[in-house]
C-alpha cells in the first residue's frame, strides 16, 4: 500500500497448502519451494490479479541450482514480466554460501526481477550483505 495515497500498489501472494507442513519441508527442498512460489503466480493468474506481485522466497532457494526456474516459467506462462514481481528474500541465511546467494540474486536481477531482503521486525538481527 502506498502510505502517502492509500492506494494498493502490489499484492502479496502466498501458496499455503491446506494440510501438512509443506512450508517446513520447502525450507529444506529448494525445488519444492520454487514450485510453491510458482503456484502463487498461477493462483494470481487464475484470479486475474492485475497488480504487481510480491512473493516471499527463501535464501536457500535463491542460492540453489536450478533456483527459481519453476517460478520464472510460471511468470512467463502467466504473461507477466519479471519487473512486475518483487521477490522478498528471507532466511534462513546461515549455511547459505555467500557466492551462491550473490550469484542467484544477480541472475534474478539480470532477468528483471525486483529483489528485497526480508527482516523480521524486532529481532535485532542485521540484514545479510548482498551484491550491488
Amino acid at each position: 500500500m502506498n502510505l502517502a495515497t492509500g492506494t494498493v500498489v502490489a499484492l502479496e501472494m502466498l501458496a499455503r497448502p491446506e494440510c501438512g507442513d509443506v512450508l517446513a519441508a520447502a525450507r529444506h527442498s529448494p525445488g519444492l519451494h520454487a514450485e510453491l512460489a510458482a503456484l502463487a503466480v498461477r493462483a494470481a493468474d487464475r484470479q486475474e490479479v492485475l497488480l504487481p506481485l510480491h512473493l516471499n522466497v527463501y535464501a536457500t532457494t535463491v542460492a540453489a541450482e536450478p533456483g527459481l526456474t519453476a517460478l520464472c516459467k510460471a511468470v512467463h506462462d502467466a504473461g507477466r514480466r519479471p519487473w512486475e514481481i518483487t521477490l522478498d528474500i528471507g532466511g534462513p541465511f546461515s549455511g547459505v554460501p555467500h557466492p551462491a546467494r550473490g550469484e542467484g540474486v544477480a541472475l534474478l536481477r539480470e532477468e528483471g526481477y525486483r529483489v528485497c531482503v526480508a527482516r523480521r521486525p524486532g529481532t535485532g538481527r542485521r540484514r545479510p550483505r548482498w551484491p550491488r
